[in-house]
């Protein structure tokens, strides 16, 4: 899931750049 800790398992760049965005990273 997005801010999932999703920075090593990138499965769609558009999913971590909201996490990225959001604090929930």
């Amino acid at each position: 899931g997005a801010g999932s800790g999703e920075s090593t398992i990138v499965p769609c760049p558009r999913a971590i750049a909201v996490a990225e965005a959001k604090p929930m990273s």
